[in-house]
């Protein structure tokens, strides 16, 4: 790979933002959605699919950043593509930079790489549970079960309240952008800025977001 320490650096933003780190978020009550949109850098950039990726998570957190390595190149393996995760193959102590992942891409062969980090993350504590069920009472009489009237009364009848607790969870809303560089120019060629909301976990936002950046990575021919 050229030597580009004189102009912009290759994989710029990584060492500026932290994979799944979050403030506050919307109001809840709405569904799960996800959204993306995918650019060419310059158009006469585009080539033929890559074949073998290097996929890097940029995060302090390690087994963030191993879980959402791990679930990219599970959806980009097949037999004509081959996929690494970064995380697998350096020291987690080291630094995500072009200087440490240069071996990596040497050694691997590969012809692109891969690199995602957080744009944006909202967390939001939503109440969940509080639901009551007003049942009325019951008696049996013989083998069967009537309901129990008040006395003295035709149509009233004795309930019995089912209040459920109420518990606090979060919803996560995560913005992602994926840049591919080509090792042979070293240029960033492609982005795709993905979104999802609502999401009940950190782990929903890896699954999901990893499968979304995956299908428009073929989508686009990016990759084989």
């Amino acid at each position: 790979m050229p030597d580009t320490s004189s102009h912009q650096p290759v994989f710029p933003a990584l060492l500026l933002a932290c994979l799944f780190m979050g403030t506050a978020l919307f109001t809840s009550g709405c569904t799960s959605h996800t959204s993306v949109s995918s650019s060419w850098t310059d158009a006469r950039q585009r080539t033929s699919p890559f074949n073998r990726v290097l996929v890097v998570a940029v995060s302090a957190n390690t087994d963030r950043r191993m879980s959402f390595e791990d679930a990219i190149v599970y959806d980009l393996r097949n037999s004509e593509t081959h996929a690494w995760p970064s995380s697998r193959l350096m020291k987690s102590d080291l630094e995500i930079t072009r200087a440490t992942l240069l071996p990596i891409i040497e050694q691997q062969q590969a012809d692109a790489v891969v690199v995602t980090r957080v744009t944006q993350l909202k967390v939001e504590p939503v109440e969940m549970g509080g639901r009551s069920n007003v049942l009325a009472e019951q008696q049996q009489s013989g083998q069967n079960y009537i309901y129990q009237r008040q006395q003295g009364t035709l149509f009233r009848y004795n309930y019995e309240e089912d209040v459920e607790k109420t518990y606090i969870t979060s919803e996560y809303t995560t913005e992602l952008k994926t840049d591919v560089y080509a090792t042979a120019s070293d240029e960033l060629i492609y982005t795709i800025v993905s979104r999802a909301t609502k999401q009940e976990s950190l782990a929903d936002v890896i699954d999901v977001l990893s499968n979304v950046i995956a299908k428009q990575l073929r989508k686009d021919g990016v990759i084989k």
